[in-house]
């Protein structure tokens, strides 16, 4: 039985499964070498296992990546129970009168399913004929509402302090636990000090950044919001009431990691327009910067 690996779908927060003849080349590829990198034959997507799960916009949170070569977007992939070889049943079927071989007719079988029956050669009406079936599924289990937050392991950031597990951000009014002292708002944040005019819009990983720019460079998050919602998340998409984009509160914040991993997913034009975006007042993401003294991110 050959292992079933799953890429998951942030667009629809699903995992889907890969076919049989890939499933079985990962887990060779996987079983070789733990940390190999594998092409995917006829399309631009790398797989990478164990230390090399990672990207330029992304580490795996499952050990396993899915990369497009082209763009650096990233998926994870995950291992799942071997796939079960399909079970078949076998059912009579009785030949309806006026058919003729090679004719496909329609037939209710003991289960209720209706299946496609093509009339074999020799065949005469009303002979009763066998026909293999697929058994049926069992019944499925009642879906979680959000599937990939609950199967997916929580990994930290390589490279860098253990962060706390953070909960799934949703959309409206998302519950932030305590932090510990060297993750703690800083003293002097600007003009985003004291509570927001209003709770983050949207969702996601998009959510994520703008809460925890305040405490940290979050470049990994990056690539995620990118594939939720677009490159329009970073400057156009005003997160608050004064139309502060994530690139104005990473610019008053001085977080140059994460600004340069936004600078890399977008054209030079866009990046132009990141930091010269005005918010309801008037503040463009230099201004933001050059007031707490955070040239450097320019």
């Amino acid at each position: 039985m050959v292992t079933r690996y799953e890429y998951f779908d942030s667009r629809n927060n699903r995992w889907n499964p890969y076919d049989a003849a890939t499933c079985a080349f990962l887990e060779s590829a996987e079983q070789a070498n733990p940390n190999a990198i594998v092409q995917l034959q006829g399309l631009p997507f790398q797989v990478r296992f164990g230390q090399n799960a990672r990207s330029q916009k992304m580490v795996s949170s499952t050990g396993i990546l899915q990369v497009n070569v082209n763009t650096e977007n990233s998926r994870d992939v995950r291992r799942v129970a071997p796939m079960q070889p399909q079970q078949q049943q076998t059912v009579q079927v009785q030949v309806p009168p006026n058919a003729y071989p090679g004719m496909h007719v329609q037939a209710r079988i003991p289960d209720g399913r209706t299946i496609d029956v093509p009339i074999p050669a020799g065949v005469m009406p009303g002979q009763i004929i066998s026909v293999a079936v697929p058994a049926q599924a069992p019944p499925m289990m009642p879906r979680l509402q959000n599937p990939g937050a609950a199967q997916r392991p929580q990994m930290p950031a390589v490279g860098g302090p253990v962060m706390p597990q953070m909960p799934t951000m949703q959309r409206g009014n998302p519950q932030m636990p305590a932090m510990p002292g060297q993750y703690a708002r800083p003293q002097h944040a600007g003009d985003f000090v004291g509570p927001p005019a209003q709770r983050p819009v949207g969702g996601g990983a998009a959510a994520a950044i703008w809460t925890q720019l305040e405490m940290r460079d979050c470049p990994e998050i990056v690539g995620q919001a990118l594939n939720e919602m677009g490159p329009a998340v970073f400057a156009e998409t005003p997160m608050d009431n004064m139309r502060r984009t994530i690139v104005h509160k990473a610019c008053s914040f001085g977080r140059l990691q994460t600004l340069q991993a936004i600078g890399a997913v977008l054209q030079a034009a866009g990046r132009n327009a990141l930091l010269n975006q005005q918010d309801a007042t008037g503040k463009r993401s230099i201004d933001y910067a050059a007031k707490r003294g955070q040239a450097h991110v320019v």
